[in-house]
C-alpha cells in the first residue's frame, strides 16, 4: 500500500498567525509537513493568492489560508483543520460531550485571535498595521487591552480552574492534552509577546501555567528554538 503524501500547509510566508497552530500540532506530534508558500515568488498578496488558488483556479472552494493539503484532500479554516488533526492524532477529549465542548472552546479561541487582529487592523483588515497604526494605537488597541482581553482571559481562567481544581494537571481537560490546548498556548504565547504588561498583570495563573507547560513539551521546545519558528511581526497578538 502506497504511503499517503506529506501534508502541505499553505500560509503567508514567514508569518506566525493562524497557521502557526497547525505547525505546532505537527511539531508536537512529530508529523512531517512542508510549507510550499515559503518558496512563492513574488510575495505580494495578489501573487500569493494566485499561488494559493493555482494558475488555473484549481482551489476555488477555499477562501483564504491557512489551507492544509495532502494529495487531493484539501481543507481550510484553522478551527476545522485543528479539529480534524485532533481526531487523527489522538488529541481529542475522551467523551463525546467533552469533544463538543472542545469545539466550543476552539471557536472562542478563534474569537479572541480575531479580536486581537482587528484591534491592530481596525480600518482595513487586509492592509498592514503600519498603514493604520495611528488609529489602532489611539483607540482600538487600548479598548482591546482594557476590556476584550480581560473578558476572554477571565473566561479561560475559569475553564482551567474547573478542569484542574484539586489536581496537578494544567490543561483544559485536566490531564488530557488536546488540540485546544495548543490553540490556547499559541494565543497567549503571542499575547505575552505583544502585550507583556497585561500578560503579567492579569490574574491568570492557570493560563500562564498552561503556556509554560506546553512550551516545555520536548518537541515544542525544540521547535521554538529552531529556525523553523518564525518571529512575531509586532502587528498584533499571535501575528
Amino acid at each position: 500500500m502506497a504511503e499517503s503524501p506529506q501534508w502541505e500547509l499553505l500560509y503567508w510566508p514567514s508569518m506566525v498567525g493562524r497557521g502557526e497552530m497547525v505547525k505546532l500540532i505537527f511539531e508536537d506530534q512529530g508529523v512531517p509537513y512542508s510549507l510550499p508558500m515559503q518558496q512563492a515568488e513574488p510575495t505580494t498578496p495578489p501573487a500569493l493568492v494566485k499561488f494559493l488558488l493555482g494558475q488555473d483556479g484549481t482551489l476555488p472552494h477555499v477562501l483564504a489560508p491557512p489551507i492544509l493539503r495532502r494529495g487531493d484532500f484539501i481543507m481550510y479554516q484553522a478551527p476545522a483543520i485543528l479539529r480534524y488533526l485532533g481526531k487523527e492524532l489522538g488529541l481529542l477529549p475522551d467523551s463525546p460531550e467533552d469533544q463538543v465542548y472542545a469545539d466550543c472552546l476552539m471557536e472562542t479561541v478563534a474569537d479572541l485571535i480575531a479580536e486581537g487582529h482587528d484591534a491592530w487592523h481596525p480600518i482595513e483588515r487586509s492592509k498592514g498595521f503600519a498603514e493604520q497604526q495611528k488609529e489602532a494605537e489611539e483607540h482600538f488597541i487600548p479598548i482591546y487591552k482594557k476590556t476584550r482581553l480581560p473578558k476572554f482571559s477571565a473566561f479561560f481562567e475559569k475553564v482551567l480552574e474547573r478542569a484542574n481544581k484539586g489536581k496537578d494537571s494544567v490543561y483544559l481537560f485536566g490531564d488530557k492534552f488536546t488540540y485546544v490546548d495548543i490553540a490556547l498556548f499559541h494565543t497567549y504565547h503571542g499575547i505575552r509577546f505583544q502585550c507583556p504588561d497585561e500578560y503579567k498583570s492579569m490574574d491568570i495563573p492557570r493560563i500562564r501555567a498552561l503556556v509554560e507547560a506546553v512550551e516545555k513539551r520536548p518537541n515544542i521546545a525544540a521547535y521554538l528554538a529552531s529556525e523553523r519558528r518564525f518571529a512575531y511581526s509586532n502587528s498584533g497578538p499571535t501575528f
